[in-house]
């Protein structure tokens, strides 16, 4: 049996970005990484920026999604391409997100309200303080590999880099709009909005795959430009998080071991903030920031990609087997794919 948990060589990397630190905020983004054996998530949370302690449902949201997609799949979903079949997974899911973090959200207001039912102003105020997050995740199964999400960001199959836009008019939606309480201060949506599946493919087409949040598109849009702090080098495009082996592990600095993805994001932001002084504005300090590069690292960034190993590329010998048990056209023309992908690699 193929062990989803060997095939890939998954690394994260994540930095606050240089208008957070400008108001002495950390990092609002979350993730979430489980690599098992016949299971695979890469999850990444964005917490609103205008909310007090968004932080807090970032890296919450990530793990209550995280527990409840690994018990779906343990009950068989996700393990399909079949429309319709997602679509009930999602919608499951997304009640079961809601549902978790209404529970929670009650009982963190009860202790507001002593041992009374939480009222709805009071659960809005946890809502509101602790629960504005969207996500972006990346569910591997041994048959299929499907991206789904709530709100904006990004993710690459094969280098194939998406944007997920917002979805409505530049402007986020959170799964905290369909909490209780929530409609206190959120606007209502104009329609239902549930969790989208972005993309869906045999797991053995899969040879990288990343998801991101929204702070990594200022890093695409600018891969031709000079790197800040050094003209002769462009920032290069996002594919050299796969191609480069340089990412493919930890680095060590003089802030200790850190994954060279984190190591990297941050070297851009310090060049980035590293030119001119702006003054205070608005009450908060004065930032540093370089005012060629206005958007890149502006807004915290995380990104977790996944890659093939090489000695997964082929699927030669017994793993191929395991894959050829399914017996479908598709997964043969995967299996063709793969090693033409091979003998291209080695004959370059």
């Amino acid at each position: 049996m193929l062990s989803i948990k060997d095939m890939f060589n998954i690394q994260v990397g994540s930095a606050a970005g240089w208008g957070h630190r400008r108001q002495e905020l950390g990092n609002e983004d979350g993730y979430l990484v489980i690599a098992e054996e016949d299971f695979a998530l890469l999850l990444v949370t964005d917490g609103c920026s205008g909310e007090d302690h968004s932080v807090v449902g970032a890296w919450l949201g990530a793990e209550i999604i995280g527990n409840l997609v690994r018990r779906m799949v343990r009950d068989g979903h996700f393990a399909t391409g079949n429309a319709e079949e997602l679509d009930r997974s999602c919608k499951l899911l997304f009640q079961d997100i809601i549902a978790s973090c209404d529970r929670l959200v009650a009982e963190i207001a009860r202790t507001r309200a002593s041992d009374q039912p939480p009222s709805n102003e009071e659960r809005r105020v946890v809502v509101k303080k602790f629960m504005v997050f969207t996500f972006v995740a990346a569910i591997i199964t041994p048959s299929y590999t499907t991206v789904i999400s709530y709100g904006d960001g990004v993710y690459a199959v094969n280098r194939q880099v998406t944007e997920i836009e917002p979805a409505s008019r530049n402007r986020a939606a959170y799964l905290a709009h369909h909490m209780a309480g929530a409609s206190y201060d959120f606007p209502q949506l104009p329609e239902y909005l549930g969790i989208t599946v972005q993309d869906s493919m045999l797991t053995a087409y899969v040879l990288t795959l990343a998801v991101g949040t929204d702070g990594v598109l200022a890093i695409i849009e600018a891969e031709n430009d000079p790197f800040p702090g050094s003209p002769d080098r462009k920032i290069g495009p996002l594919s050299q998080l796969w191609d480069d082996p340089f990412f493919d592990g930890p680095v060590r600095g003089s802030f200790g071991q850190v994954s060279a993805i984190t190591f990297w994001l941050m070297d851009l932001r310090a060049e980035t903030a590293a030119r001119v002084v702006k003054p205070v504005i608005g009450g908060f300090p004065p930032v540093i920031y370089n005012e060629n590069f206005p958007k890149l690292m502006c807004d915290d960034t995380t990104i977790i990609r996944a890659k093939r190993k090489p000695e997964y590329m082929s699927l030669d010998g017994p793993d191929k087997a395991d894959i050829v048990e399914l017996d479908t056209g598709e997964v043969q023309a995967a299996l063709k794919a793969l090693d033409e992908s091979s003998a291209q690699q080695a004959s370059g």
